[in-house]
């Protein structure tokens, strides 16, 4: 009975019962079901021969032909392909894997793109730990794209039977090179292949396969391929050292061109994962092939868990007995929290406290309004007089009377330099009419933020307030909004502080990646907004706080939704990854090493994104402006605005006050532009700048 996809798999010696097994299921769990798999043994002995009986039963659809010897993976092959009734027929080795919908999707290529006699895709790069690194192959390859190696990947093909009606070359001389030696043949008579660019194979590649490849083999290979360029009419002058390669590999000790291997195929989360492995404790894999899962399980998770573990440490040791996560940046923390609690054996009450800079810097306008706002309405990367005087929360129609009483020399939506936004602020704390207008919004806040702190349980004593930190401006502020309320003032734990506010007390600021006063190196290569956009909340900034049923909610200003759907999607992995390490004695971990641990980790994404990382995470949305979220972390800019990171850029803006669209991620942007180019003036700009305090 016909079949329309036949897979061909030749077995010999199999690694393991368990290896074999995987790659047949494989086959037998694909959504495409018109299939047969034709195992053909050659010349297995000892308990794999009992292996390859035990997983040809497995299907019923599976059939076993053994050769009386071993002769080779091109006899096994004709072999198979001889026995086979299929229109197509498909490769797969017997130590790899197949993606679910693998051969649907190659087969519905080829019913659609008659032109093509075999098709071919991606594969990821699989050892006993999981994927460690992917091959991507050309589209529709071309003689040229032969000469380095194979344009594709031999067992992930499917070929129209008419294209192996000659089969495989079983000659000797070819050595182990017949899959490259029928692909050149192919192509040589006329034939032309694809590569689908999807990863639909995952393809074995550990450091047991580099074992030192013999000469003779090596020598064989380079005549195969003498031969196959000739015959695609490749210049021989261009091709020579493409043919001498093999000899000059099979010189090339194992380990080393392991290392090679591993450098040019691995995935950019191999690097995270090399840095995880020093620290076993909060080693967590993943099985999910997602770029977020991976990084979530690499990165993002054991930086975030790191902080958390050390504030769940801290925390009882000066009292506290709850932790207010402030919102937005302390939602994952405090989701992990909840998790890690047990753990550690803390008995802590973990809280979310909606609170922002709009929403407390607006109430203390109530308080001190000159000192509100130079916090409100601080220098940000884009600013322009509308956007500053937005982050009042006046009507709009107040906003406009106080853009015309001001009688700025520039037009409402110009770009302004911190010395002009300073120039601004002055204008309006002497302008009547909006002292008037923002003493009557303050005190509204005031009493609005007022009734919710004491909602949530802030007069109840012995608490702190978690977040990322930086410069500690919303502690101050909260602290004297409680003062003025007669509430107990909090302490603080943060990922870091560059710097305190004048007046601050720097007994009650706890920092656990940098301080003001130590980590210059941390400091200087820290990017803030890096660190906000990845570890959001699925909901916009707290703007303020109305009543509802008799209780205070929080009022949020409008999110993204890929923010929202990048915060959601982020956060249950993390959650997840948090469930993971709650299993593990949490109690041994080191505060120094894991803080080593995420100087390491974030270093490496910081200040040398791969471009395809710059790329990923540059899209993410942010915005310093506390109204406007909706820009890119790290946009692509012309090599003009490239040339203000350089240390010369910043020279002359300093002394020219210019206002410039400077990115928020430059090392970010700069990748996503020029992927070899580095930002050593960026950095050094950063290190003099922290230096200086």
């Amino acid at each position: 009975m016909e079949v329309k996809i036949s897979v061909i798999m030749g077995v010999y010696q199999p690694r393991s019962r368990q290896i074999l097994f995987q790659a047949v299921l494989s086959i037998c769990s694909q959504t495409f079901s018109d299939w047969e798999l034709i195992m053909v043994d050659d010349g297995t002995h000892g308990e794999g021969r009992d292996w390859i009986d035990q997983a040809s039963l497995l299907d019923a659809r599976i059939r076993l032909i053994r050769l009386p010897r071993h002769k080779g993976l091109s006899t096994a092959l004709n072999a198979a392909i001889a026995a086979s009734r299929g229109s197509y027929i498909a490769r797969m080795d017997a130590d790899d894997l197949s993606a679910p919908h693998r051969l649907q999707r190659l087969y519905d290529f080829l019913q659609a793109h008659a032109q093509y006699a075999w098709a071919g895709c991606c594969c990821r790069l699989v050892d006993e730990d999981g994927a460690w690194g992917h091959v991507r192959v050309p589209q529709e390859p071309c003689a040229r794209d032969f000469l380095p190696h194979s344009p594709y990947i031999h067992p992930s093909v499917m070929f129209r039977a008419h294209a192996l009606a000659d089969g495989y070359c079983e000659a000797r001389s070819i050595g182990r090179s017949e899959d490259y030696e029928l692909f050149m043949r192919l192509h040589a008579a006329g034939l032309q292949g694809a590569n689908v660019q999807e990863y639909l194979y995952l393809y074995r590649e550990d450091r047991n396969s580099y074992h030192r490849r013999s000469f003779p083999h090596a020598l064989r290979e380079a005549r195969t391929r003498g031969k196959g360029f000739a015959a695609l009419g490749l210049p021989s002058l261009s091709a020579l050292p493409y043919v001498v390669k093999p000899l000059f590999v099979a010189m090339t000790p194992p380990r080393l061109h392991w290392r090679i291997k591993q450098r040019r195929y691995a995935d950019d989360i191999m690097r995270f994962r090399r840095v995880m492995a020093r620290m076993p404790l909060m080693a967590v894999r993943t099985d999910s092939m997602k770029r977020l899962d991976q990084y979530a399980y690499a990165v993002f998770g054991p930086v975030l868990c790191g902080f958390v573990i050390w504030v769940l440490k801290e925390a009882p040791r000066r009292g506290i007995r709850t932790l207010y996560f402030l919102s937005r940046d302390g939602w994952m923390m405090a989701e992990a929290a909840k998790r890690l609690c047990g753990a550690l054996g803390v008995r802590m009450e973990i809280r979310y406290l909606y609170c922002s800079r709009l929403s407390l810097h607006r109430a203390y306008a109530h308080i001190d309004m000159e000192k509100a706002l130079r916090l409100l309405l601080r220098p940000s990367l884009q600013m322009t007089p509308r956007s500053l005087i937005a982050r009042t929360m006046l009507p709009a129609q107040q906003q406009e009377a106080c853009l015309r009483q001001l009688a700025l020399p520039c037009g409402p939506d110009a770009p302004l330099t911190p010395d002009q936004g300073d120039e601004l602020r002055k204008r309006l704390c002497s302008d009547p009419a909006f002292v008037r207008w923002m003493s009557a919004e303050a005190k509204a806040a005031y009493d609005a933020l007022q009734g919710y702190l004491k909602q949530e349980g802030l007069e109840e004593g012995a608490y702190a307030i978690v977040d990322s930190g930086w410069i500690g401006s919303l502690q101050m502020t909260l602290s004297a909004m409680c003062e003025a309320m007669g509430l107990p003032q909090p302490q603080g734990f943060y990922f870091g502080l560059s710097r305190l506010q004048p007046g601050a007390d720097p007994a009650a600021y706890h920092a656990y990646f940098f301080s003001p006063s130590s980590d210059l190196r941390r400091r200087a290569f820290f990017v803030p907004a890096l660190f906000e956009a990845v570890y959001g909340a699925p909901h916009g900034m707290c703007a303020g706080y109305r009543q509802e049923a008799g209780r205070w909610v929080p009022v949020c200003l409008k999110q993204d939704e890929r923010a929202r759907r990048w915060a959601k999607a982020l956060g249950a992995q993390i959650s997840a990854y948090a469930d993971q390490l709650a299993t593990r004695d949490l109690r041994t971990i080191s505060d120094e090493r894991s803080a080593a641990l995420a100087h390491r980790l974030l270093y490496l994404l910081m200040v040398r994104p791969t471009a395809q990382e710059a790329a990923w995470l540059g899209a993410l949305r942010f915005g310093d402006d506390p109204l406007h979220q909706d820009g890119e972390l790290a946009p692509e800019q012309p090599d003009d605005a490239l040339r203000a990171y350089a240390l010369s850029g910043r020279l002359k803006q300093k002394v020219t006050h210019q206002p410039l669209a400077m990115s928020a991620w430059p090392a970010g942007s700069v990748r996503r532009c020029h992927p070899n180019r580095r930002l050593c003036g960026q950095h050094l700009w950063q290190w003099l700048r922290e230096a200086k305090g």
